[in-house]
């Protein structure tokens, strides 16, 4: 570990940065993706630290975030949908350097408010993505948490008709979607396989442990999909 200069860590659920970080003092580049992290200010060790960046990382505050002092090699920081109250502190601290060439690109800042209502919504990143319409990414997230409650309603209830009911759900899902692209013309390649897998994801969590053919229900809405 003594020898690695570049690190990425992400789609997990949970780093510790302590532990992951450990005899890792030569790091350079250090980047960071979805991820909800502990002990943050673990990166103050990396004395040689040139890049950090991060992608839809929660779990530290400004306080866990380290000085210019512990990190002398530092010379660009890039958070992209990151805790809002990081986001002044860093400011106080790094932009007075960016005269002197320091790079600092704070993007997409998330108050805690919509930290607890999106944090576990695949389809938060549409949120602030230049491509969007306005407002369709607040309603593509609003199908996912509506439908995914749906889902833990269905199968908790547990009644003969759970079948009948999540397909039901499934079809729902997509004319909700079918209808936001026949009015915003919005969905390309790149969406199609974000919403899919979104609802493969209710699937995967709720259905399939209540006994569901999820592959059944994957083509039926597969069938039902426009774009």
């Amino acid at each position: 570990m003594e020898h690695l200069y570049e690190l990425g860590i992400g789609h997990t659920p949970h780093v510790d940065l302590a532990q992951t970080l450990k005899n890792s003092i030569n790091l350079k580049v250090l980047r960071l993706w979805p991820c909800n992290v502990s002990n943050f200010s673990a990166i103050s060790a990396l004395k040689k630290l040139r890049l950090l960046a991060t992608i839809e990382v929660f779990g530290f505050t400004g306080a866990d975030f380290p000085p210019p002092e512990e990190l002398p090699s530092l010379e660009n920081v890039w958070l992209d949908i990151f805790p809002a109250e990081v986001a002044p502190v860093i400011k106080k601290m790094y932009k007075p350097l960016v005269k002197n060439g320091f790079v600092l690109k704070l993007t997409k800042p998330r108050t805690p408010e919509w930290i607890a209502q999106n944090l576990d919504n695949p389809l938060r990143n549409w949120d602030g993505d230049e491509g969007m319409p306005k407002g369709v990414a607040k309603k593509a997230m609003d199908i996912y948490k509506k439908t995914r409650k749906g889902f833990v309603e269905t199968c908790q209830a547990d009644n003969e008709n759970m079948t009948k009911e999540c397909m039901a759900l499934c079809r729902n899902y997509i004319t909700a979607f079918n209808k936001l692209h026949q009015k915003h013309e919005f969905i390309d390649t790149l969406y199609c396989e974000q919403i899919c897998e979104a609802l493969d994801k209710i699937l995967t969590d709720i259905a399939a442990p209540a006994g569901l053919d999820i592959n059944m229900l994957t083509e039926e809405y597969d069938s039902l999909r426009i774009w």
